[in-house]
């Protein structure tokens, strides 16, 4: 139970209380008394930990998950992501990371993440939207324990139109060098 203490702190308590009887008759109780102040302390701290990271993950304007390193399935997805790739989160967290990388890109994928231990990594790769477009996405990811499980926090930026603008700012340069020799 949740106590006052004439300090104005509260404290919490776990009370048990059992009957004290002789010849079935009640003559008393037996009680004991925990003080679970400083676990109840770190079980809400935990809870505004949870909620801190919940409101991060889910407000990051970018599309951002988290994957299971050994099988590649997706365990939790951001409404960027959602919003972005065109799958709804229930059609995310049925399928890995393999779902949205071209077929021929898989094994590349597969061995980098058989290869990755801990800290960041980034890459730009090939993603596929549910409608079956594919972009260049720019992938920053960091290693984590998910609940026991090897993980990777991942954010994807869309570089697309970033790669091609870069393509064409060197194909003009190669042409002006052409003219000038």
């Amino acid at each position: 139970g949740r106590f006052l203490h004439n300090n104005g702190r509260v404290l919490w308590w776990d009370v048990t209380t059992a009957p004290i009887t002789v010849d079935d008759r009640l003559t008393g109780h037996v009680g004991v008394i925990v003080d679970v102040t400083e676990r109840k302390a770190m079980e809400q701290a935990l809870r505004d930990s949870e909620a801190r990271y919940r409101s991060l993950f889910e407000s990051n304007p970018h599309p951002r998950w988290v994957c299971d390193l050994d099988t590649s399935a997706f365990l939790d997805v951001n409404k960027a992501a959602v919003a972005r790739y065109g799958f709804s989160q229930e059609e995310f967290l049925a399928m890995t990371v393999k779902d949205i990388r071209p077929p021929e890109d898989v094994p590349a994928l597969l061995a980098k993440m058989a290869t990755v231990k801990q800290g960041l990594y980034q890459g730009i790769f090939r993603h596929r939207f549910k409608d079956g477009r594919l972009i260049y996405a720019e992938v920053t990811s960091h290693t984590i324990d998910w609940t026991g499980r090897r993980a990777n926090l991942v954010m994807a930026l869309d570089v697309t139109e970033r790669l091609a603008a870069e393509a064409e700012v060197r194909r003009l340069n190669a042409e002006l060098e052409q003219r000038v020799a």
